[in-house]
């Protein structure tokens, strides 16, 4: 107990002393002058790896991913997109008749579940494709690129 109580002193005195107090006070408590414990456990978690490297383009993560991308089984035209989402629709509903698990997304939007597969109607305007993914593991980029895939992965070819 006394020896605390004749530390707090040496430090009390000390502080009034100005830039030695930290000095001692650094000392005290077993910090480095030049470089805290904090930033040299850090320099060491995270060493500088310099040049960091390029990020690949959308055209090469098309190309990595395009295994797991659906495949389009079929596409048919109807005269209104308003026939397209009912052409949806009944789909649906024919899936619930034949107890086959179908998650509409959206209007316009059905996915339906066949095992380990997946089968997804889209309308893109008045056009209903339908896709199959044999593994039901679709990536999200997908879904922001799937009708233009050709298009991209036609420019990676081109730059190959």
């Amino acid at each position: 107990m006394w020896n605390r109580f004749a530390a707090l002193l040496v430090v009390i005195s000390l502080i009034g002393q100005g830039a030695s107090a930290q000095n001692v006070l650094g000392q005290l408590l077993g910090l480095d002058q030049g470089v805290s414990r904090e930033a040299a456990e850090q320099a060491e978690l995270f060493p500088e790896a310099g040049e960091p490297e390029p990020e690949p383009s959308l055209a090469e993560l098309i190309d990595a991913e395009k295994s797991d991308y659906p495949e389009l089984v079929s596409a048919s035209e109807y005269a209104t997109r308003s026939e397209c989402v009912q052409a949806i629709s009944g789909i649906y509903d024919a899936s619930l008749v034949e107890g086959i698990y179908a998650i509409p997304r959206m209007d316009f939007w059905l996915d339906r579940y066949i095992g380990e597969a997946r089968e997804i109607y889209i309308c893109d305007g008045s056009m209903l494709n339908a896709y199959f993914d044999h593994n039901n593991s679709i990536p999200v980029r997908w879904r922001m690129v799937r009708t233009s895939i050709d298009i991209i992965l036609a420019e990676f070819e081109a730059d190959d």
